[in-house]
């Protein structure tokens, strides 16, 4: 089985992590992760942060009648301004929307943005707004 999670984890990270190349950042090079960062995040420069947790996998064992389980991801994005967050968020549905194929290829089909929710904390006086999307997907058994 930790095959499987890696491979789904490592497939959805690979995927969202292609945003960091495509958005502007003057100070950061990395800024997405497997878990929270262990980097000061008191200022400003520290955002946007996304974190792409490891996936829950229904633990259903495959059989005759069952060839394939849900499987949902949580992905949470920390940025100093909504407007920030509004563009990352559009940036990660975009990015797996548009990479079907390569999640497919990892067995994972109908991708679907199950739940999302926000918030809003105060960080050495300053506003860092969070989101966290909750995609499932259906995992495909090979035959």
């Amino acid at each position: 089985m930790a095959t499987r999670i890696q491979t789904i984890w490592q497939t959805v990270f690979d995927i969202v992590k292609t945003i960091q190349d495509e958005y502007s950042h003057p100070s950061k090079t990395k800024w997405v992760y497997s878990s929270f960062p262990d980097i000061k995040i008191e200022e400003k420069e520290s955002y946007p942060i996304i974190v792409i947790y490891s996936p829950d996998l229904d633990q259903s064992e495959p059989t005759y009648d069952l060839t394939e389980n849900s499987v949902s991801i949580d992905i949470e994005i920390y940025a100093t301004s909504t407007a920030s967050l509004d563009d990352l968020t559009d940036r990660v549905i975009t990015k797996i929307e548009s990479n079907r194929s390569t999640l497919e290829g990892a067995g994972l089909r109908v991708p679907v943005l199950k739940s999302m929710s926000t918030a809003t904390y105060r960080r050495s006086g300053m506003k860092v707004h969070m989101r966290r999307m909750t995609y499932s997907f259906n995992l495909v058994y090979a035959r």
